[in-house]
């Protein structure tokens, strides 16, 4: 769903006051009445003329300054109203501004991918095998519990650290009808790295799309830390092979403190959208957002529209141009580099989006499609770029 952004209101034209004009106007006027006074006077011999004369232009002299005080108090009302008009707009522009640039820290993160996906070379920025089409999967021995134990591993002092305090929250985020044997296999892992189990209420399943958990998050202050696992179907759930296997897990800072937090990458607030009204969507996110006026990157996951890819990187091309002559961003396609996705992409879109500009603190836009929905999310380094709990 499109941002609800306010409508700007128009300020109207403000006519040019040209008090020179009207000035001449009353001179020429009174000069008329002048030598029209004299030409009378030689011809009747009336003084009395004059006594006319003199009443006709205190009359053009009254006329005179009410219709200059009406034309100055108009252009003081129109531009007063202008004024208003344009502080109006300002804060509405400022309030949006707020709202949009509003990100979530992520302190540290954790991802899995089967060995013959070159990862490492691509963070690195080296030459790696393209996957493209292709699904690449665990071998068929891979269960969910050893998936999960390999991906919590790097995170485990963290977590232990965090469960003890009382201090995290578990959300999970795998397909609906994966859930629970999921989520068994998770706990099991769990357990068996001795990681104090969370309380209940700490424990969450999400359900909601990318954008709308996202805003949920930064909307619902916590002064815990947050763990987001995903994961892909295995080979047992996936006998077609449609989905190239992988799990991502991110911490992410309370959001009470997210504005002072230290981390490795900033997760700005999400935009959904859809095909025919994504030009004037990313338009906003450009106008709007901290670090989207001079986006470098863009990351395309799941995308098969031309006329998406086309209008994103040309916009995201003008906007960086405005600020760098001669720049252009640089396009990634997520199936070059782990192959095909399914439901659920962005996950593992933004981790590879952060693993391939790691040392950069440029703005890096990430664009995933899930059926007619488009989610526009910017990724960017702290300015520390340091891992903190």
């Amino acid at each position: 769903m499109s941002w609800d952004i306010p409508v700007l209101k128009s300020t109207g034209d403000v006519p040019p006051l040209a008090l020179a004009k009207w000035f001449l106007g009353f001179i020429f006027r009174l000069m008329v009445i002048f030598l029209a006074c004299l030409a009378l006077y030689y011809i009747s011999l009336n003084k009395s003329i004059f006594k006319y004369g003199l009443i006709s232009g205190i009359v053009l002299f009254v006329l005179f300054g009410v219709a200059v005080g009406w034309s100055i108090l108009r252009v003081s009302s129109l531009s007063e109203r202008n004024e208003l008009i344009s502080l109006s707009n300002q804060r509405v522009e400022n309030a949006c501004r707020t709202w949009m640039s509003e990100y979530l820290t992520v302190v540290d993160y954790s991802y899995l991918l089967p060995e013959s996906i070159e990862i490492e070379r691509f963070r690195l920025g080296e030459s790696f095998q393209i996957i493209g089409e292709k699904t690449i999967k665990f071998p068929m021995n891979v269960n969910y519990t050893s998936v999960f134990q390999e991906l919590l591993c790097p995170l485990r002092y963290k977590l232990i650290d965090l469960c003890s305090r009382g201090k995290l929250e578990v959300n999970f985020a795998v397909p609906g009808e994966l859930t629970n044997s999921l989520w068994s296999s998770f706990l099991f892992s769990w357990k068996n790295m001795d990681i104090p189990e969370p309380a209940i209420e700490n424990i969450f399943f999400i359900v909601d799309r990318f954008s709308e958990q996202v805003e949920e998050w930064l909307d619902r202050e916590s002064k815990k830390y947050r763990l987001i696992v995903f994961c892909n179907p295995l080979q047992m759930d996936d006998p077609h092979a449609t989905v190239t296997d992988g799990a991502c897990a991110w911490l992410l800072a309370p959001t009470v403190a997210s504005d002072t937090s230290t981390g490795i990458f900033r997760l700005y607030r999400a935009l959904r959208t859809e095909e025919n009204s994504v030009k004037p969507d990313l338009k906003s996110l450009i106008k709007y957002q901290d670090g989207m006026s001079h986006p470098e990157n863009v990351l395309f996951s799941n995308v098969k529209s031309r006329s998406v890819i086309n209008e994103v990187t040309y916009q995201c091309n003008e906007a960086l141009r405005s600020k760098m002559s001669d720049g252009e961003v640089q396009q990634c396609f997520s199936h070059l580099i782990i192959g095909q996705q399914g439901i659920g992409n962005i996950w593992m879109a933004v981790t590879l989006a952060y693993l391939k500009n790691a040392k950069s603190r440029a703005a890096n836009v990430v664009v995933s499609q899930d059926d007619a929905h488009l989610t526009l999310v910017q990724i960017r380094n702290t300015p520390d770029n340091k891992e903190q709990l």
